[in-house]
Protein backbone atom coordinates (compact mmCIF):
# COMPACT_ATOMS: atom_id res chain seq x y z
CA UNK A 1 0.00 0.00 0.00
CA UNK A 2 3.04 2.29 0.23
CA UNK A 3 4.23 3.15 -3.26
CA UNK A 4 7.80 4.22 -3.94
CA UNK A 5 8.15 8.03 -3.93
CA UNK A 6 10.79 10.78 -4.24
CA UNK A 7 12.54 12.05 -1.11
CA UNK A 8 14.77 15.06 -0.51
CA UNK A 9 18.38 14.90 0.62
CA UNK A 10 17.24 14.48 4.23
CA UNK A 11 15.20 11.42 3.27
CA UNK A 12 11.85 13.15 3.81
CA UNK A 13 9.16 12.21 1.23
CA UNK A 14 7.74 14.69 -1.24
CA UNK A 15 4.58 16.40 0.00
CA UNK A 16 2.65 14.94 -2.93
CA UNK A 17 3.21 11.43 -1.54
CA UNK A 18 0.15 10.73 0.61
CA UNK A 19 -0.77 7.03 0.78
CA UNK A 20 -4.27 6.83 2.29
CA UNK A 21 -3.70 3.52 4.07
CA UNK A 22 -0.95 1.62 5.88
CA UNK A 23 -1.25 -2.13 6.44
CA UNK A 24 0.29 -3.86 9.46
CA UNK A 25 0.81 -7.62 9.41
CA UNK A 26 1.08 -8.86 13.00
CA UNK A 27 1.38 -12.30 14.53
CA UNK A 28 -2.26 -12.02 15.53
CA UNK A 29 -3.52 -10.96 12.13
CA UNK A 30 -3.48 -7.91 9.89
CA UNK A 31 -5.07 -4.51 10.35
CA UNK A 32 -5.25 -1.47 8.07
CA UNK A 33 -4.90 2.15 9.18
CA UNK A 34 -6.53 5.09 7.43
CA UNK A 35 -4.39 8.24 7.68
CA UNK A 36 -5.80 11.75 8.23
CA UNK A 37 -3.53 13.68 5.85
CA UNK A 38 -5.82 16.71 5.81
CA UNK A 39 -5.65 17.16 9.58
CA UNK A 40 -2.08 16.05 10.43
CA UNK A 41 0.11 15.92 7.29
CA UNK A 42 3.50 16.00 9.05
CA UNK A 43 2.51 13.24 11.46
CA UNK A 44 1.05 11.08 8.68
CA UNK A 45 4.17 11.53 6.57
CA UNK A 46 6.38 10.50 9.49
CA UNK A 47 4.31 7.39 10.18
CA UNK A 48 3.94 6.30 6.54
CA UNK A 49 7.63 6.79 5.75
CA UNK A 50 8.76 4.88 8.84
CA UNK A 51 6.47 2.04 7.79
CA UNK A 52 7.79 2.14 4.22
CA UNK A 53 11.39 1.99 5.45
CA UNK A 54 10.60 -1.08 7.54
CA UNK A 55 11.28 0.81 10.76
CA UNK A 56 8.34 -0.90 12.44
CA UNK A 57 9.27 -4.38 11.24
CA UNK A 58 9.56 -6.92 14.09
CA UNK A 59 8.59 -4.37 16.73
CA UNK A 60 6.10 -5.26 19.47
CA UNK A 61 3.19 -3.62 21.19
CA UNK A 62 5.20 -3.08 24.34
CA UNK A 63 2.45 -1.51 26.44
CA UNK A 64 -1.08 -2.89 26.68
CA UNK A 65 -3.76 -1.56 29.02
CA UNK A 66 -7.09 -3.34 28.80
CA UNK A 67 -10.05 -1.13 27.83
CA UNK A 68 -7.64 1.78 27.27
CA UNK A 69 -5.03 1.40 24.55
CA UNK A 70 -2.17 -0.58 22.97
CA UNK A 71 1.14 1.17 22.31
CA UNK A 72 3.90 0.30 19.85
CA UNK A 73 6.36 1.72 17.34
CA UNK A 74 9.50 1.49 19.51
CA UNK A 75 12.25 -0.59 17.86
CA UNK A 76 13.87 -1.10 21.28
CA UNK A 77 10.66 -2.48 22.76
CA UNK A 78 11.24 -0.54 25.98
CA UNK A 79 8.96 2.46 25.49
CA UNK A 80 12.00 4.75 25.60
CA UNK A 81 13.26 4.54 22.01
CA UNK A 82 12.27 5.56 18.53
CA UNK A 83 13.12 8.50 16.26
CA UNK A 84 11.08 10.43 13.72
CA UNK A 85 12.06 11.00 10.09
CA UNK A 86 12.60 14.69 10.96
CA UNK A 87 15.11 14.03 13.73
CA UNK A 88 14.73 12.88 17.34
CA UNK A 89 11.31 14.54 17.76
CA UNK A 90 8.84 16.83 15.98
CA UNK A 91 6.01 19.14 16.99
CA UNK A 92 2.40 18.22 17.77
CA UNK A 93 -0.30 18.54 15.10
CA UNK A 94 -3.39 18.69 17.28
CA UNK A 95 -6.57 19.42 15.31
CA UNK A 96 -9.63 20.65 17.24
CA UNK A 97 -12.04 18.53 15.16
CA UNK A 98 -10.38 15.24 16.11
CA UNK A 99 -11.28 13.64 19.43
CA UNK A 100 -10.46 10.40 21.25
CA UNK A 101 -14.15 9.51 21.07
CA UNK A 102 -13.99 5.72 20.81
CA UNK A 103 -11.98 2.61 20.02
CA UNK A 104 -9.65 2.46 17.03
CA UNK A 105 -8.25 6.02 17.18
CA UNK A 106 -4.57 6.31 16.15
CA UNK A 107 -2.50 8.89 18.06
CA UNK A 108 1.12 9.75 18.69
CA UNK A 109 2.63 8.69 22.02
CA UNK A 110 4.80 11.33 23.68
CA UNK A 111 6.49 12.32 26.92
CA UNK A 112 5.10 15.86 26.81
CA UNK A 113 4.31 18.62 24.30
CA UNK A 114 6.20 18.46 20.97
CA UNK A 115 8.09 15.23 21.79
CA UNK A 116 6.76 13.02 19.01
CA UNK A 117 9.05 10.33 17.63
CA UNK A 118 8.05 6.95 16.20
CA UNK A 119 5.79 5.60 18.94
CA UNK A 120 2.02 5.54 18.55
CA UNK A 121 -0.99 4.11 20.32
CA UNK A 122 -4.43 2.83 19.32
CA UNK A 123 -7.38 3.33 21.64
CA UNK A 124 -9.57 0.48 22.89
CA UNK A 125 -12.30 2.76 24.26
CA UNK A 126 -13.21 6.48 24.51
CA UNK A 127 -10.32 8.40 26.12
CA UNK A 128 -11.44 12.03 26.06
CA UNK A 129 -8.90 13.09 28.71
CA UNK A 130 -6.20 12.68 26.06
CA UNK A 131 -7.77 15.30 23.77
CA UNK A 132 -5.39 18.20 23.17
CA UNK A 133 -2.42 16.25 24.55
CA UNK A 134 -1.77 13.72 21.78
CA UNK A 135 -1.91 14.22 18.02
CA UNK A 136 -4.62 12.14 16.35
CA UNK A 137 -3.63 11.22 12.79
CA UNK A 138 -5.70 8.19 11.77
CA UNK A 139 -8.05 5.37 12.66
CA UNK A 140 -8.42 1.63 12.21
CA UNK A 141 -9.98 1.11 8.79
CA UNK A 142 -10.03 -2.69 8.91
CA UNK A 143 -9.04 -5.32 11.50
CA UNK A 144 -10.44 -3.90 14.74
CA UNK A 145 -10.96 -7.48 15.89
CA UNK A 146 -7.18 -7.94 15.79
CA UNK A 147 -6.66 -4.78 17.87
CA UNK A 148 -9.17 -6.03 20.44
CA UNK A 149 -7.41 -9.40 20.68
CA UNK A 150 -4.08 -7.71 21.28
CA UNK A 151 -5.76 -5.62 23.96
CA UNK A 152 -6.77 -8.80 25.84
CA UNK A 153 -3.25 -10.19 26.17
CA UNK A 154 -2.17 -10.81 29.77
CA UNK A 155 0.32 -8.21 31.05
CA UNK A 156 2.60 -7.70 34.04
CA UNK A 157 2.44 -4.87 36.60
CA UNK A 158 4.23 -2.59 34.11
CA UNK A 159 1.60 -3.20 31.41
CA UNK A 160 4.06 -5.24 29.34
CA UNK A 161 2.73 -8.37 27.61
CA UNK A 162 3.73 -11.54 29.43
CA UNK A 163 3.85 -13.58 26.22
CA UNK A 164 5.01 -13.18 22.67
CA UNK A 165 1.97 -12.27 20.63
CA UNK A 166 1.15 -15.02 18.16
CA UNK A 167 -1.21 -15.55 15.31
CA UNK A 168 -4.55 -17.12 16.10
CA UNK A 169 -3.60 -20.35 14.38
CA UNK A 170 -6.13 -23.12 13.92
CA UNK A 171 -5.32 -26.81 13.62
CA UNK A 172 -6.03 -27.64 9.99
CA UNK A 173 -6.98 -31.26 9.29
CA UNK A 174 -7.15 -32.45 5.68
CA UNK A 175 -9.26 -35.56 5.15
CA UNK A 176 -10.29 -37.43 2.06
CA UNK A 177 -10.20 -40.76 0.32
CA UNK A 178 -6.91 -42.04 -0.97
CA UNK A 179 -6.20 -40.35 -4.29
CA UNK A 180 -8.33 -37.27 -3.57
CA UNK A 181 -5.45 -34.75 -3.53
CA UNK A 182 -4.61 -34.41 0.17
CA UNK A 183 -0.87 -34.11 -0.42
CA UNK A 184 -1.31 -31.44 -3.11
CA UNK A 185 -3.54 -29.27 -0.92
CA UNK A 186 -1.36 -29.67 2.17
CA UNK A 187 1.71 -28.44 0.28
CA UNK A 188 -0.13 -25.43 -1.12
CA UNK A 189 -1.50 -24.44 2.30
CA UNK A 190 1.90 -24.93 3.92
CA UNK A 191 3.47 -22.56 1.39
CA UNK A 192 0.68 -20.00 1.70
CA UNK A 193 0.51 -19.88 5.51
CA UNK A 194 4.04 -20.84 6.58
CA UNK A 195 2.82 -24.22 7.77
CA UNK A 196 4.26 -27.60 8.65
CA UNK A 197 2.73 -30.95 7.76
CA UNK A 198 2.02 -33.66 10.32
CA UNK A 199 1.36 -37.10 8.87
CA UNK A 200 -1.55 -39.13 10.23
CA UNK A 201 -1.08 -42.31 8.23
CA UNK A 202 -0.30 -45.53 10.10
CA UNK A 203 1.64 -46.92 7.13
CA UNK A 204 3.55 -43.83 6.00
CA UNK A 205 4.97 -43.61 9.51
CA UNK A 206 7.17 -46.61 8.61
CA UNK A 207 10.40 -46.48 6.65
CA UNK A 208 10.52 -48.05 3.17
CA UNK A 209 7.69 -48.81 0.72
CA UNK A 210 7.42 -45.22 -0.44
CA UNK A 211 5.47 -46.16 -3.57
CA UNK A 212 3.00 -48.59 -1.98
CA UNK A 213 2.17 -46.24 0.89
CA UNK A 214 1.91 -43.23 -1.49
CA UNK A 215 4.26 -41.00 0.49
CA UNK A 216 5.02 -37.48 -0.59
CA UNK A 217 8.11 -37.55 -2.79
CA UNK A 218 11.42 -36.08 -1.55
CA UNK A 219 10.78 -33.10 -3.84
CA UNK A 220 7.34 -32.56 -2.31
CA UNK A 221 8.66 -32.96 1.23
CA UNK A 222 11.27 -30.28 0.52
CA UNK A 223 8.47 -27.72 0.01
CA UNK A 224 7.56 -27.71 3.71
CA UNK A 225 8.71 -29.49 6.89
CA UNK A 226 7.08 -32.92 7.31
CA UNK A 227 6.64 -34.77 10.59
CA UNK A 228 5.82 -38.38 11.53
CA UNK A 229 6.79 -39.88 8.19
CA UNK A 230 9.56 -42.51 7.84
CA UNK A 231 10.27 -42.77 11.57
CA UNK A 232 9.73 -46.48 12.35
CA UNK A 233 11.38 -49.70 11.25
CA UNK A 234 9.05 -52.12 9.42
CA UNK A 235 8.75 -54.67 12.23
CA UNK A 236 8.01 -52.13 14.97
CA UNK A 237 4.55 -51.98 16.46
CA UNK A 238 3.06 -48.58 17.13
CA UNK A 239 -0.15 -48.02 19.04
CA UNK A 240 -2.54 -45.16 18.50
CA UNK A 241 -1.63 -43.91 21.97
CA UNK A 242 2.03 -43.69 21.03
CA UNK A 243 1.13 -41.84 17.85
CA UNK A 244 -1.22 -39.45 19.65
CA UNK A 245 1.31 -38.54 22.33
CA UNK A 246 4.07 -37.92 19.82
CA UNK A 247 1.85 -36.03 17.38
CA UNK A 248 0.48 -33.75 20.10
CA UNK A 249 4.03 -32.78 21.05
CA UNK A 250 4.80 -32.01 17.40
CA UNK A 251 1.64 -29.91 17.01
CA UNK A 252 2.43 -27.93 20.15
CA UNK A 253 5.98 -27.32 18.96
CA UNK A 254 4.71 -26.09 15.58
CA UNK A 255 2.28 -23.72 17.29
CA UNK A 256 4.95 -22.50 19.71
CA UNK A 257 7.06 -21.51 16.70
CA UNK A 258 4.08 -19.62 15.27
CA UNK A 259 3.67 -21.98 12.34
CA UNK A 260 0.41 -23.42 11.02
CA UNK A 261 -0.02 -27.14 11.86
CA UNK A 262 -1.55 -29.09 8.97
CA UNK A 263 -2.55 -32.67 9.75
CA UNK A 264 -2.92 -34.84 6.66
CA UNK A 265 -5.07 -37.84 7.42
CA UNK A 266 -5.14 -41.31 6.09
CA UNK A 267 -5.77 -43.36 9.22
CA UNK A 268 -9.12 -42.83 10.86
CA UNK A 269 -8.27 -43.65 14.46
CA UNK A 270 -5.12 -41.49 14.34
CA UNK A 271 -7.29 -38.48 13.45
CA UNK A 272 -9.82 -39.22 16.18
CA UNK A 273 -7.08 -39.62 18.77
CA UNK A 274 -5.79 -36.13 17.96
CA UNK A 275 -9.11 -34.32 17.76
CA UNK A 276 -10.92 -35.73 20.78
CA UNK A 277 -9.77 -35.95 24.37
CA UNK A 278 -10.87 -39.54 24.80
CA UNK A 279 -10.52 -42.19 22.17
CA UNK A 280 -12.68 -45.14 23.13
CA UNK A 281 -10.67 -47.93 21.57
CA UNK A 282 -8.67 -50.86 22.86
CA UNK A 283 -5.53 -49.35 21.34
CA UNK A 284 -5.81 -46.49 23.83
CA UNK A 285 -4.27 -48.59 26.59
CA UNK A 286 -0.57 -49.35 26.94
CA UNK A 287 0.11 -52.87 28.16
CA UNK A 288 3.18 -54.80 29.21
CA UNK A 289 4.87 -56.45 26.20
CA UNK A 290 4.38 -60.22 26.12
CA UNK A 291 1.57 -60.17 28.69
CA UNK A 292 -0.44 -62.80 26.79
CA UNK A 293 0.43 -66.50 27.14
CA UNK A 294 3.00 -67.40 24.50
CA UNK A 295 0.63 -69.38 22.28
CA UNK A 296 -2.48 -67.22 22.58
CA UNK A 297 -1.70 -65.15 19.48
CA UNK A 298 -1.80 -68.36 17.44
CA UNK A 299 -5.31 -69.36 18.49
CA UNK A 300 -8.16 -68.95 15.99
CA UNK A 301 -10.16 -65.77 16.27
CA UNK A 302 -13.30 -67.65 17.34
CA UNK A 303 -11.52 -69.26 20.32
CA UNK A 304 -10.09 -65.92 21.41
CA UNK A 305 -13.53 -64.36 21.16
CA UNK A 306 -14.98 -67.13 23.35
CA UNK A 307 -12.22 -66.55 25.92
CA UNK A 308 -13.00 -62.82 25.92
CA UNK A 309 -16.69 -63.61 26.36
CA UNK A 310 -15.85 -65.54 29.53
CA UNK A 311 -13.70 -62.71 30.95
CA UNK A 312 -15.59 -59.64 29.73
CA UNK A 313 -18.98 -60.47 28.16
CA UNK A 314 -19.88 -56.83 27.50
CA UNK A 315 -16.68 -56.19 25.56
CA UNK A 316 -17.01 -59.45 23.65
CA UNK A 317 -20.50 -58.43 22.62
CA UNK A 318 -19.09 -55.26 21.04
CA UNK A 319 -16.47 -56.97 18.89
CA UNK A 320 -16.92 -59.05 15.78
CA UNK A 321 -15.65 -62.63 16.33
CA UNK A 322 -13.31 -62.21 13.36
CA UNK A 323 -11.72 -58.98 14.62
CA UNK A 324 -8.69 -60.77 16.01
CA UNK A 325 -6.57 -57.66 16.54
CA UNK A 326 -9.06 -55.94 18.82
CA UNK A 327 -9.91 -59.16 20.64
CA UNK A 328 -6.22 -59.70 21.43
CA UNK A 329 -5.89 -56.10 22.60
CA UNK A 330 -8.86 -56.55 24.94
CA UNK A 331 -7.33 -59.71 26.40
CA UNK A 332 -3.97 -57.97 26.85
CA UNK A 333 -5.64 -55.17 28.80
CA UNK A 334 -7.54 -57.59 31.02
CA UNK A 335 -4.39 -59.60 31.82
CA UNK A 336 -2.25 -56.51 32.37
CA UNK A 337 -4.68 -54.23 34.23
CA UNK A 338 -6.66 -56.85 36.09
CA UNK A 339 -9.87 -55.07 35.05
CA UNK A 340 -12.49 -55.58 32.41
CA UNK A 341 -12.11 -53.34 29.38
CA UNK A 342 -15.80 -52.52 29.54
CA UNK A 343 -15.32 -51.21 33.09
CA UNK A 344 -12.36 -49.06 32.04
CA UNK A 345 -14.34 -47.59 29.16
CA UNK A 346 -17.27 -46.88 31.47
CA UNK A 347 -14.93 -44.92 33.74
CA UNK A 348 -13.68 -42.93 30.76
CA UNK A 349 -17.18 -42.09 29.63
CA UNK A 350 -18.09 -40.74 33.05
CA UNK A 351 -15.37 -38.10 32.69
CA UNK A 352 -16.21 -34.48 31.93
CA UNK A 353 -17.18 -33.77 28.29
CA UNK A 354 -17.40 -37.50 27.57
CA UNK A 355 -20.02 -39.05 25.32
CA UNK A 356 -20.60 -42.57 24.00
CA UNK A 357 -18.31 -41.65 21.10
CA UNK A 358 -15.52 -40.04 23.13
CA UNK A 359 -14.66 -36.83 24.96
CA UNK A 360 -14.79 -33.18 24.03
CA UNK A 361 -12.67 -31.57 21.35
CA UNK A 362 -9.00 -31.24 22.20
CA UNK A 363 -8.57 -28.20 19.91
CA UNK A 364 -11.36 -25.65 20.04
CA UNK A 365 -10.21 -23.99 16.80
CA UNK A 366 -9.70 -27.10 14.67
CA UNK A 367 -11.11 -27.07 11.15
CA UNK A 368 -11.56 -30.02 8.81
CA UNK A 369 -11.13 -29.74 5.05
CA UNK A 370 -12.76 -32.77 3.44
CA UNK A 371 -11.71 -33.45 -0.14
CA UNK A 372 -14.66 -35.02 -1.92
CA UNK A 373 -14.93 -36.60 -5.33
CA UNK A 374 -17.59 -38.26 -7.44
CA UNK A 375 -17.29 -42.01 -6.82
CA UNK A 376 -17.11 -42.95 -10.52
CA UNK A 377 -14.37 -40.39 -11.12
CA UNK A 378 -12.50 -41.47 -7.98
CA UNK A 379 -12.68 -45.15 -8.94
CA UNK A 380 -11.20 -44.40 -12.35
CA UNK A 381 -8.56 -42.17 -10.75
CA UNK A 382 -7.59 -44.93 -8.31
CA UNK A 383 -7.30 -47.52 -11.07
CA UNK A 384 -4.97 -45.23 -12.98
CA UNK A 385 -3.08 -44.49 -9.78
CA UNK A 386 -2.36 -48.18 -9.25
CA UNK A 387 -1.17 -48.47 -12.86
CA UNK A 388 1.09 -45.47 -12.24
CA UNK A 389 2.47 -47.07 -9.07
CA UNK A 390 3.31 -50.21 -11.05
CA UNK A 391 5.09 -48.06 -13.66
CA UNK A 392 7.04 -46.31 -10.88
CA UNK A 393 8.38 -49.63 -9.60
CA UNK A 394 5.81 -50.94 -7.14
CA UNK A 395 6.51 -54.60 -7.88
CA UNK A 396 10.27 -54.26 -7.50
CA UNK A 397 9.75 -52.31 -4.27
CA UNK A 398 7.62 -55.12 -2.85
CA UNK A 399 10.06 -57.79 -4.05
CA UNK A 400 13.06 -56.03 -2.53
CA UNK A 401 11.24 -55.57 0.74
CA UNK A 402 10.06 -59.18 0.74
CA UNK A 403 13.60 -60.48 0.23
CA UNK A 404 14.92 -58.23 2.96
CA UNK A 405 12.35 -58.97 5.65
CA UNK A 406 10.22 -62.00 4.75
CA UNK A 407 12.37 -64.44 2.80
CA UNK A 408 11.85 -67.92 4.22
CA UNK A 409 9.05 -66.89 6.56
CA UNK A 410 5.33 -66.27 6.48
CA UNK A 411 4.63 -62.54 6.91
CA UNK A 412 2.20 -61.45 9.63
CA UNK A 413 -0.21 -59.12 7.86
CA UNK A 414 -1.63 -57.85 11.17
CA UNK A 415 1.56 -56.16 12.34
CA UNK A 416 3.63 -53.13 11.37
CA UNK A 417 3.93 -52.06 7.79
CA UNK A 418 2.82 -55.49 6.59
CA UNK A 419 -0.75 -54.24 7.12
CA UNK A 420 -0.28 -51.86 4.19
CA UNK A 421 -2.46 -52.31 1.15
CA UNK A 422 -0.37 -54.21 -1.40
CA UNK A 423 1.32 -56.91 0.65
CA UNK A 424 -1.61 -59.28 1.03
CA UNK A 425 -2.70 -58.70 -2.55
CA UNK A 426 0.76 -59.61 -3.92
CA UNK A 427 1.42 -62.42 -1.43
CA UNK A 428 1.06 -65.33 -3.87
CA UNK A 429 3.26 -63.62 -6.44
CA UNK A 430 5.93 -62.70 -3.89
CA UNK A 431 6.14 -66.31 -2.68
CA UNK A 432 7.02 -67.55 -6.18
CA UNK A 433 10.61 -68.18 -7.21
CA UNK A 434 12.24 -65.92 -9.80
CA UNK A 435 11.72 -68.57 -12.46
CA UNK A 436 8.06 -68.95 -11.55
CA UNK A 437 7.54 -65.19 -11.55
CA UNK A 438 8.93 -64.99 -15.07
CA UNK A 439 6.65 -67.77 -16.33
CA UNK A 440 3.22 -67.29 -17.89
CA UNK A 441 1.69 -68.52 -14.64
CA UNK A 442 3.69 -65.92 -12.71
CA UNK A 443 2.66 -63.13 -15.06
CA UNK A 444 -0.96 -64.18 -14.68
CA UNK A 445 -0.55 -64.14 -10.89
CA UNK A 446 0.94 -60.64 -11.10
CA UNK A 447 -1.97 -59.40 -13.21
CA UNK A 448 -4.40 -60.83 -10.65
CA UNK A 449 -2.51 -59.05 -7.86
CA UNK A 450 -2.69 -55.71 -9.67
CA UNK A 451 -6.43 -56.07 -10.22
CA UNK A 452 -6.93 -57.12 -6.62
CA UNK A 453 -4.96 -54.08 -5.46
CA UNK A 454 -7.25 -51.84 -7.52
CA UNK A 455 -10.31 -53.47 -5.97
CA UNK A 456 -9.02 -53.18 -2.41
CA UNK A 457 -7.96 -49.55 -2.96
CA UNK A 458 -11.42 -48.63 -4.26
CA UNK A 459 -13.05 -50.36 -1.30
CA UNK A 460 -10.76 -48.57 1.13
CA UNK A 461 -11.61 -45.20 -0.43
CA UNK A 462 -15.32 -45.90 0.09
CA UNK A 463 -14.61 -46.91 3.68
CA UNK A 464 -12.77 -43.62 4.30
CA UNK A 465 -15.68 -41.64 2.84
CA UNK A 466 -18.16 -43.52 5.01
CA UNK A 467 -16.04 -42.89 8.11
CA UNK A 468 -16.00 -39.11 7.62
CA UNK A 469 -19.75 -39.08 7.00
CA UNK A 470 -20.51 -41.17 10.06
CA UNK A 471 -18.00 -39.82 12.56
CA UNK A 472 -18.12 -36.12 11.69
CA UNK A 473 -21.45 -35.37 10.04
CA UNK A 474 -23.68 -38.05 11.54
CA UNK A 475 -22.92 -37.56 15.22
CA UNK A 476 -25.34 -35.80 17.52
CA UNK A 477 -23.77 -37.22 20.69
CA UNK A 478 -20.49 -35.31 20.62
CA UNK A 479 -18.92 -32.02 19.66
CA UNK A 480 -17.30 -32.02 16.23
CA UNK A 481 -15.17 -29.41 14.44
CA UNK A 482 -16.60 -27.64 11.38
CA UNK A 483 -16.18 -29.72 8.23
CA UNK A 484 -15.82 -27.92 4.89
CA UNK A 485 -16.37 -29.91 1.71
CA UNK A 486 -14.07 -29.28 -1.25
CA UNK A 487 -14.88 -30.87 -4.62
CA UNK A 488 -11.85 -32.43 -6.32
CA UNK A 489 -13.77 -34.18 -9.09
CA UNK A 490 -12.40 -31.88 -11.82
CA UNK A 491 -8.65 -31.90 -11.32
CA UNK A 492 -8.25 -29.12 -13.92
CA UNK A 493 -10.19 -26.80 -11.57
CA UNK A 494 -8.31 -27.76 -8.41
CA UNK A 495 -7.01 -24.22 -7.97
CA UNK A 496 -10.49 -22.64 -8.04
CA UNK A 497 -12.56 -25.39 -6.45
CA UNK A 498 -10.12 -26.47 -3.76
CA UNK A 499 -7.04 -24.34 -3.13
CA UNK A 500 -8.61 -20.87 -3.22
CA UNK A 501 -11.58 -21.90 -1.10
CA UNK A 502 -9.34 -23.65 1.43
CA UNK A 503 -7.13 -20.55 1.67
CA UNK A 504 -10.18 -18.33 2.27
CA UNK A 505 -11.40 -20.65 5.02
CA UNK A 506 -8.04 -20.82 6.80
CA UNK A 507 -7.52 -17.05 6.46
CA UNK A 508 -10.88 -16.34 8.09
CA UNK A 509 -9.95 -18.46 11.11
CA UNK A 510 -6.52 -16.89 11.48
CA UNK A 511 -7.95 -13.37 11.27
CA UNK A 512 -11.01 -14.28 13.37
CA UNK A 513 -13.39 -13.07 10.69
CA UNK A 514 -16.67 -14.64 9.53
CA UNK A 515 -15.91 -17.53 7.20
CA UNK A 516 -17.14 -16.83 3.65
CA UNK A 517 -18.02 -20.52 3.21
CA UNK A 518 -20.53 -22.65 5.10
CA UNK A 519 -19.47 -25.95 6.69
CA UNK A 520 -21.28 -29.10 5.65
CA UNK A 521 -24.58 -29.66 7.47
CA UNK A 522 -25.02 -32.45 9.98
CA UNK A 523 -26.70 -35.61 8.74
CA UNK A 524 -29.62 -36.85 10.78
CA UNK A 525 -29.01 -40.50 11.50
CA UNK A 526 -30.84 -42.64 13.99
CA UNK A 527 -27.94 -45.00 14.47
CA UNK A 528 -24.39 -44.99 13.21
CA UNK A 529 -22.14 -47.92 14.13
CA UNK A 530 -19.09 -47.40 16.30
CA UNK A 531 -16.93 -49.47 18.61
CA UNK A 532 -19.54 -49.34 21.39
CA UNK A 533 -22.46 -50.83 19.45
CA UNK A 534 -23.40 -54.39 20.19
CA UNK A 535 -22.96 -57.29 17.81
CA UNK A 536 -25.95 -59.07 16.33
CA UNK A 537 -25.99 -62.69 15.17
CA UNK A 538 -28.28 -63.83 12.40
CA UNK A 539 -28.96 -67.53 12.97
CA UNK A 540 -30.74 -67.73 9.63
CA UNK A 541 -27.71 -66.60 7.62
CA UNK A 542 -25.04 -67.60 10.18
CA UNK A 543 -23.48 -64.13 10.11
CA UNK A 544 -22.43 -61.57 12.74
CA UNK A 545 -23.00 -57.82 12.38
CA UNK A 546 -21.55 -54.92 14.36
CA UNK A 547 -23.95 -52.07 15.03
CA UNK A 548 -27.68 -51.63 14.74
CA UNK A 549 -27.44 -49.96 11.34
CA UNK A 550 -25.72 -52.95 9.72
CA UNK A 551 -28.08 -55.32 11.49
CA UNK A 552 -31.24 -53.58 10.29
CA UNK A 553 -29.87 -53.28 6.77
CA UNK A 554 -29.23 -57.03 6.75
CA UNK A 555 -32.75 -57.84 7.98
CA UNK A 556 -34.16 -55.82 5.07
CA UNK A 557 -31.88 -57.43 2.48
CA UNK A 558 -33.40 -59.72 -0.14
CA UNK A 559 -30.83 -62.40 0.68
CA UNK A 560 -31.94 -62.60 4.30
CA UNK A 561 -35.63 -62.50 3.46
CA UNK A 562 -35.27 -65.32 0.94
CA UNK A 563 -33.37 -67.50 3.40
CA UNK A 564 -35.83 -66.74 6.19
CA UNK A 565 -38.78 -67.62 3.93
CA UNK A 566 -37.09 -70.82 2.80
CA UNK A 567 -36.32 -71.80 6.38
CA UNK A 568 -39.89 -71.07 7.44
CA UNK A 569 -41.36 -73.17 4.63
CA UNK A 570 -39.08 -76.05 5.59
CA UNK A 571 -40.14 -75.96 9.24
CA UNK A 572 -42.66 -78.73 10.06
CA UNK A 573 -45.95 -77.60 11.54
CA UNK A 574 -48.26 -79.52 13.83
Amino acid sequence: MLAVQHTNDAGIPDKMWQPPFVQFDTTMGEFIIELYWKHAPQTCRNFAELARRGYYNNTVFHRIIRDFMIQGGDPTGTGKGGLSIYGPTFKDEIHPELKHSGAGILSMANSGPDTNGSQFFITLAPTQWLDGKHAIFGRIHQGMNVIKRIGLVETDRNDRPMMTLKRNLPLVVILGSTGSGKTKLSLELAQRFDGEIIGADSMQIYKSLDISTAKATPEEQSVAPHHLIDILDPHETYTVTQYRNRALRVIQDVLDRNKLPIVVGGTNYYIEALLWKILVDNDEFVTTPGILPHNEHELPSEELHQKLKELDPKMANRLHPNNKRKILRALEIIYDKGKKVSDILAEQQSAQDASPSGGGLRFTNAIVLWLQCSQDILDDRLNKRVDSMVEQGLVNELLDFHHKYNLGSQPDYTKGIFQAIGFKEFHCYLMLSKEQQASDEGKEELAKAVEQLKLVTRRYAKKQKKWVTNRFLGRSDREVPPVYGLDTSDISKFEDNVTKIAEEIVTSYIEMKPCPHEPLPKISSRSIPNSLHETYTCSTCDRVFVGQLQWEAHLKSSRHRKRAAKKKSATPTS
